[in-house]
């Protein structure tokens, strides 16, 4: 794994001392074969290997400098008794000084998903940086951190769980100041040992939110709601069924355009879900947006009505709003 760095790093950053003769960090990279020059190698210990047995490529590669567990008198070298630590360290030191909004979101299932369109839709207007691919731990998320360039608006982070305390680690990373927990299900029981776990592990988002922050959650699981209800953070219920009560509560209006003159000139916040009704084209939803009441851009929208078919939100300006291939609804709540 291998990121540019956002804008040029001082090694002071990681913990190397201050001689002005140290030149600045422009990527990071974990695997020796992709080390460029004037970047940082990561000498992990992984399941096969070991990074620090790698010191002498990554160098030949043109690396600046090396954090490595293993003692080395190269000034260029940092030993440190957990490399990931330090990087993790690092990169909220470096993340605090972008002022930037954060979305985190973890579940059982969903989250990827989620992350990929709110990615898609905010990035037609706002500078974004995401994690990418199946990056959710934290490794990949501190990496994503360290890649954020000044003037980024919105970092969408998707934190993934493979033990008790590691959504933990990585809420407090990122400090989210919107959180949505997708769904809970079973798909890690074998390794926390029960659904009651996992719905436990994923609560761990809330550690490291804001002050302020918000926390998102399916009204429709009842447990959940209960283990979210216990947490010391603001929550809300999100149901798209009207039988079951949440904060908001998802009911279908079929006036197009009404509800986006009213979503306009009103600004209420809500969410939006679409669909393309039968009559109508892909390019008539995207009008009734874009140029007639001038929300979000025809290349965002295009991109995600045309290559996604799942539910998504998108967070504009950190209000509650989304869209879906269904019908249009209104949020009420």
């Amino acid at each position: 794994m291998r990121i540019k760095t956002g804008s040029p790093l001082a090694p002071t950053l990681f913990g190397f001392g201050s001689d002005a003769a140290f030149l600045p960090i422009t990527g990071i990279a974990s695997d020796s074969r992709e080390v460029l020059p004037g970047d940082l190698f990561l000498a992990f210990t992984g399941e096969k290997t070991d990074g620090a047995a790698y010191l002498e490529e990554a160098f030949a590669r043109g690396a600046a400098y090396v954090l490595s567990h293993q003692p080395n008198v190269d000034p260029r070298v940092l030993t440190v008794p957990d490399p990931l630590s330090t990087l993790s360290r690092a990169a909220s030191r470096y993340a605090e000084r972008i002022p930037h909004k954060t979305v985190a979101i973890t579940g059982s299932y969903g989250k990827t998903t989620l992350r990929v369109a709110l990615t898609s839709v905010l990035s037609s207007a706002f500078p974004v940086v995401c994690t990418e691919g199946n990056g959710n731990t934290v490794l990949a998320v501190a990496l994503t951190l360290l890649s954020m360039a000044p003037g980024t608006t919105y970092l969408i982070a998707e934190l993934g769980m493979r033990g008790p305390g590691e959504i933990t680690r990585l809420s407090r990373l990122t400090k989210p100041d919107l959180s949505v927990v997708t769904a809970i299900g079973s798909a890690h029981v074998g390794r926390l040992g029960s659904v009651d776990a996992i719905r436990k592990a994923k609560c761990e988002i809330a550690d490291g939110m804001k002050p302020d922050g918000t926390l998102f959650y399916p009204a429709s699981d009842p447990l959940l709601t209960q283990a979210v209800m216990a947490l010391p953070v603001r929550a809300r219920g999100v149901s798209v069924d009207p039988t079951v009560p949440g904060t908001y509560t998802v009911t279908p209006m079929m006036n197009y355009d009404a509800l986006l003159s009213e979503f306009k000139e009103k600004e209420v916040t809500g969410t939006v879900r679409i669909t393309i009704p039968e009559g109508y084209t892909t390019d008539d939803i995207i009008s009734l947006f874009v140029d007639k009441y001038g929300i979000g851009t025809r290349e965002g929208f295009v991109d995600v009505i045309q290559n996604y078919d799942f539910d998504y939100w998108f967070i504009r300006e950190l209000e509650e709003t989304g869209v879906s291939e269904n019908r249009i609804y209104r949020l009420d709540g």
